[in-house]
């Protein structure tokens, strides 16, 4: 199998995970009881693995995607090139779809449902 295939591969794989993260949220705790607390700990899997990805191969305190490193490294970008780590994948994503959204926007959206993550699992479970 050649490049192409594997950084079509990884860049459809992070469909679903980013999809879950979001579709969470409106599954109610009246189908689902445990929601929060499956989604509280799917999203600090996710963040701890990216910062401490972050921390480990970059040297920098920030969500770095494992994935998004990879598929940039497939891309031909040196580990060092800084679009290995600051690209994002949303961000990717919604301007393949022709909406323009900033790495930064993205990361302000994902802190902020990280945050109502948090708060959700220590206020209401």
């Amino acid at each position: 199998m050649d490049k192409d295939f594997w950084i079509k591969f990884m860049y459809v794989t992070h469909i679903p995970i980013t999809a879950f993260w979001f579709v969470l949220f409106v599954i109610p705790t009246s189908i689902w009881p445990e929601r929060m607390i499956f989604q509280f700990w799917y999203a600090l899997w996710l963040v701890g693995g990216q910062v401490s990805w972050g921390i480990l191969i970059f040297g920098k305190f920030k969500s770095i995607c494992p994935m998004t490193t990879v598929m940039q490294l497939l891309r031909g970008y040196d580990i060092k090139d800084e679009r290995n780590y600051d690209h994002g994948f949303i961000a990717e994503f919604f301007e393949d779809m022709g909406i323009p959204l900033s790495r930064k926007g993205t990361s302000v959206i994902l802190n902020m449902s990280f945050l109502v993550i948090v708060l959700q699992y220590m206020f209401l479970v």
